[in-house]
């Protein structure tokens, strides 16, 4: 008999130490879903760094699940049997401790080699023909499994929000494993855009465990960008990008300047009311307008002349960062 199995839920990618992960086991027997499961048709071994290697089998909606509360952060194995019978493989769950790591701990499959599953027990109607009595082979231990990118622990970095669409955009991708280590090899990721307009990127692999994405130029829009390894999106692997068309906001007539209200952190604001507080003073004293958008931006509209125009945008009486400035409008 074989015995494979598929892990899926919530807590297939891990957890942190101190905290219950559920997760479940989805048994096949020679390559066919089993029917009917049982709590007490499996057995679950557990090796890891601490001391709770105790789990809670369950059954759900026709497949087991197991509870397990890692007493400290670390790589835990699984090994499962069904009915007596060892699944193909052991399972990695890794657990973050409170520093955010995951410690490594080797598979030894001591469960496997001190403790073999029982052995099947025949029916009466059929009772097995008497065999020779034969020395046990020696338990194998499973291969190691195959080191790749941690998808909870990858991570894109430097990335580019807003642009114009005569730019190019980019961001970075640094490969992490489970237990934090940086990898050098040569992994595929998927990355997709969605928005108006079809966008060109390339994939630029740097040798050192990161890769540089440039992309665009871009038609003008919104898009939202998604960065995934295996179909699993990376640590902060969506994000949005404002697209705007190049010098749309000057010109002979007219400056538009679009300005972002923060809080004293420097944190940008989510919400208007506040156009009462800003205070513009021109050079050439055309009428000024300020629009609230309602989400932190406000637009600044200044009719300009040509030659140099000065402006002083302020905010409860002080100027604003990058003011005052003075534009200079080409005659004619």
């Amino acid at each position: 008999m074989s015995v494979t199995y598929e892990i899926g839920g919530r807590g297939k990618d891990g957890g942190t130490e101190s905290r219950m992960i559920i997760f479940s086991v989805n048994f096949k027997v020679d390559g066919k879903p089993i029917s009917n499961p049982l709590k007490e048709d499996i057995g679950v071994h557990v090796e890891g760094p601490g001391t709770q290697t105790r789990c809670t089998v369950m059954i759900t909606n026709g497949a087991h699940h197991i509870g397990f509360t890692p007493a400290v952060g670390g790589q835990y194995w699984f090994d499962f049997t069904f009915k007596g019978t060892w699944a193909n493989e052991p399972f990695c769950l890794p657990v973050k401790n409170k520093a955010n790591q995951v410690p490594e701990h080797p598979y030894t499959g001591a469960a496997r080699g001190g403790n073999p599953p029982a052995a099947q027990v025949p029916t009466k109607t059929n009772p097995p023909a008497a065999v020779s009595p034969q020395k046990p082979e020696p338990a194998k231990s499973a291969p190691p499994p195959k080191i790749e990118p941690c998808p909870t622990n990858t991570f894109c970095s430097e990335r580019t929000a807003e642009l114009t669409d005569e730019e190019e955009g980019s961001f970075k991708i640094t490969t992490n494993s489970n237990t934090g280590e940086v990898l050098k090899g040569d992994y595929k990721f998927d990355i997709k855009f969605d928005g108006p307009a079809d966008v060109p990127s390339k994939l630029v692999n740097n040798g050192d465990g990161t890769y540089n994405v440039i992309f665009g130029p871009m038609a003008s829009g919104d898009y939202r960008v998604e960065v995934s390894y295996k179909g699993k999106l990376i640590e902060k692997g969506s994000w949005k990008i404002q697209v705007v068309e190049a010098m749309a906001f000057m010109t002979m007539e007219e400056l538009t300047i679009l300005v972002q209200a923060t809080d004293k952190n420097g944190n940008p604001k989510s919400n208007g009311g506040e156009t009462d507080k800003f205070k513009v003073i021109s050079s050439n004293q055309g009428n000024v307008e300020i629009e609230d958008q309602d989400d932190g931006k406000y637009t600044i509209n200044y009719p300009v002349k040509p030659g140099p125009n000065t402006i002083d945008v302020q905010y409860e009486g002080e100027s604003i960062s990058g003011f005052p400035l003075t534009i200079d409008i080409p005659v004619g």
